[in-house]
């Protein structure tokens, strides 16, 4: 499958075909635009955060010569350029990225084509400064009345790309020749991506890294998940503060959760309950320790025990979408009120430290959330 832009064929200047090209297929670890590539971060919005799309792309190539391909999903839900300004030292440059992916712009249609670009030309520069390489993707067409100004920024990425020489996947083109055969590809709010939406996005992405094999696609569990919790009862309550007033026994260490009655995390059953919409969240490894679909309005609390042989430092990432509390050994190490930085695996980071023996985690969310650990 191509990747298609309007106009003419720009194949030779940034590596971008017409319907019909003919994409020769490059022996594995062979791929121009990914030699010395190791570390990839995909830069957007809702449409790539939580999203499997970027697991499908990194899994094939790494399954095509690229092995040891690390990636990072650093999008978050309802982001724009000016807010991935904000933030892109902190969560994309900090990574030291060798490749950085970019989908963002569709809300950015709520305001004008001219702030889009000034905006998408400052951080272009930006990550092109830092020596990393650039694939920047088209917007899914919207169908929810913001079709037209997606579009004109579509013209502005289309633009800016030419006249850089940014290589170019364009999941606009895909979207619009698919759904001219009669596939459905977005959700029903019109502008989100369906599951065969996601697949476009990641073929596109595939296609601009000249890779025209088939899509593998697989989530596997990110580094450091942690297998083995118990999950609590739904605990009626508002708030991490209402939660600590009632249930504080919940986080000591003297707290056996066996005989309080909980009952070991089952994941698998999870995972074959999930929505075609959440189940890559559920094989990367997040938890709904009250089970799924997730009741509206409940807390819900998991607890597990890692044992260690020496004192260690460790980086635990923690992500959820909405109010989530963590505590290592009776001792809160980490609290989100609403301050979302994207519902994927490391959202955010906590340096810990594990006490020889066991060490009990206790975390408490009203929504499915993710707790892993890798060694600092």
């Amino acid at each position: 499958m191509c990747v298609y832009v309007r106009g003419i064929c720009l194949s030779m200047i940034i590596g971008i075909l017409l319907p019909g090209c003919a994409l020769a297929a490059k022996p594995t670890g062979t791929l121009p635009l990914m030699k010395n590539v190791k570390r990839i971060v995909f830069v957007g919005d809702s449409i790539t955060d939580a999203s499997p799309w970027p697991d499908w792309v990194v899994e094939t190539l790494r399954a095509n010569g690229y092995p040891h391909l690390e990636f990072r999903n650093a999008a978050v839900c309802g982001d724009t350029t000016t807010l991935v300004m904000a933030r892109m030292d902190r969560d994309v440059l900090a990574y030291k990225p060798d490749m950085i992916i970019l989908l963002i712009g569709t809300n950015d249609a709520k305001g004008t084509p001219e702030a889009y670009r000034t905006n998408l030309e400052k951080m272009l520069g930006t990550f092109a400064a830092t020596g990393a390489k650039i694939v920047q993707l088209t917007l899914p067409p919207a169908l929810n009345g913001m079709g037209d100004n997606v579009d004109k920024n579509n013209d502005v990425i289309r633009e800016i790309t030419r006249k850089h020489g940014i290589p170019l996947g364009d999941p606009h083109a895909l979207f619009l020749q698919e759904m001219r055969a009669g596939k459905t590809l977005l959700c029903d709010d019109h502008l989100h991506p369906n599951l065969d939406g996601w697949r476009a996005i990641g073929r596109a992405t595939l296609d601009a890294l000249g890779f025209s094999g088939p899509m593998l696609e697989k989530v596997p569990a990110f580094p450091g998940t942690i297998a083995d919790w118990y999950s609590g009862p739904a605990l009626g309550v508002k708030s991490i503060e209402e939660f600590l007033k009632d249930h504080g026994e919940m986080i000591t260490p003297a707290f056996d959760p066996s005989k309080a009655g909980w009952k070991p995390y089952d994941a698998k059953s999870i995972i074959e309950k999930a929505s075609w919409a959440d189940v890559g969240a559920f094989q990367r490894g997040a938890l709904a320790p009250i089970g799924y679909p997730v009741p509206a309005n409940s807390f819900g609390i998991a607890c597990t025990v890692v044992k260690v042989a020496a004192d260690t430092k460790y980086v635990m990432h923690v992500s959820d979408f909405a109010t989530m509390a963590v505590w290592l050994n009776g001792e809160q190490v980490f609290y989100n009120a609403n301050r979302i930085h994207g519902l994927h695996p490391d959202a955010e980071r906590v340096t810990v430290t594990l006490k020889k023996g066991e060490n009990r985690i206790v975390a408490v969310s009203n929504i499915y959330f993710y707790v892993t650990l890798t060694k600092e």
